[in-house]
């Protein structure tokens, strides 16, 4: 059975796509292609063509000047074609020169940028192969790319009632975190149906790390109704590490006995969540555990009243007449618990 303090982290945080971690080598660009002009060959050719089969009409048919005005007609067609065809040619590559003076000044731009990519490329080769933290910052570069595309908070403007240990621990956050901690706000629910209420949020704004500081007391105080017990809360915290964040859990004997133990864990999973492998050396063993309860086990605290064992005799009064009111966007139900404390 899991153990209080309950901390689920986004699986896209802690491991992040490392696809193509390495330096990709840049292509070298492709020079382009001058034009060539025909050259004065091609031209002499076509003329001595024309001219041998004007001499052969003129010598091989039975009437010599029909053959002769054959011959000379057939050589001006072909002579003057060519000097036409030759005009369109130099057209045309005066056309190709001007489309390759762009492209060699495009191909000239993009051969300086591929130098510079082939310089930062043989460096960052160099440093990952002797830099043993050059991977550690490329993996904390892709973790903080994950976290810009976490959905953020909105302030609450729902009548939401708060539990009764919430005040005595929001003392204790605002001491360790300050301007970091928010106690009224709301992740939306963009695609519409009811938004989360966290209890706390702890919101990083220049890396957009965002958790979810959550308070589970067994039992509502004035009904006894068992509360956040082991079949609770799945769906809830889903929600939240879908859309990135961090989800940190205490039981409320927690938070009043150790309050400053409850911070440091906070602390710690803030400061070992970012970096490679880091996350594994998180050690909580200073904040004494707490099993997560049953159904019947949490009927059983409230029989005996198991909450006044701890909460402080002020607190005590007011969890009497602690109860549930609902909402249509705070409506709860027993597998997706949505308390509003």
């Amino acid at each position: 059975m899991e153990k209080y303090p309950l901390i689920k982290i986004p699986n896209g945080l802690i491991n992040p796509s490392l696809k193509n971690k390495k330096p990709e080598k840049p292509q070298k660009p492709t020079p382009p292609n001058k034009p060539k002009e025909s050259g004065v060959i091609s031209s002499l050719l076509t003329f001595f063509v024309a001219f041998f089969i004007m001499v052969f009409l003129s010598t091989n048919t039975g009437d010599s000047m029909v053959g002769f005005v054959a011959g000379v007609s057939i050589f001006l067609f072909i002579f003057f074609g060519r000097i036409y065809l030759k005009d369109q040619e130099k057209k045309e590559y005066v056309r190709k020169s001007k489309e390759y003076s762009k492209q060699l000044e495009d191909y000239q731009k993009k051969n300086i940028q591929y130098t510079k990519r082939l310089r930062d490329y043989k460096i960052n080769q160099a440093r990952l192969s002797e830099d043993k933290n050059f991977e550690q910052e490329l993996f904390l570069e892709r973790q903080l790319e994950y976290l810009k595309y976490a959905n953020e908070p909105e302030v609450n403007t729902d009548n939401i009632v708060e539990g009764v240990s919430e005040p005595y621990f929001y003392e204790y956050l605002k001491d360790y975190f300050d301007s970091k901690i928010y106690p009224n706000l709301i992740l939306p629910n963009r695609t519409g149906g009811r938004h989360f209420y966290p209890d706390f949020v702890y919101w990083d704004k220049e890396k957009n790390l965002l958790i979810d500081i959550e308070i589970d007391e067994p039992y509502i105080g004035k009904t006894g109704q068992p509360i956040h017990y082991s079949a609770t809360d799945h769906q809830r915290n889903k929600k939240f590490i879908r859309n990135r964040w961090v989800v940190i859990r205490f039981t409320e004997k927690q938070i009043i006995k150790y309050p400053k133990r409850c911070c440091r864990v906070i602390k710690d999973v803030v400061a070992k969540v970012f970096g490679k492998n880091n996350i594994n050396a998180l050690d909580t063993s200073f904040l004494p555990k707490e099993k997560r309860w049953s159904k019947e086990k949490a009927r059983n605290m409230a029989n005996n009243e198991y909450r006044n064992s701890y909460l402080p005799k002020e607190l005590q009064i007011k969890v009497k007449k602690e109860e549930i009111h609902t909402s249509p966007t705070t409506q709860t139900d027993e597998f997706n618990d949505d308390l509003p404390f």
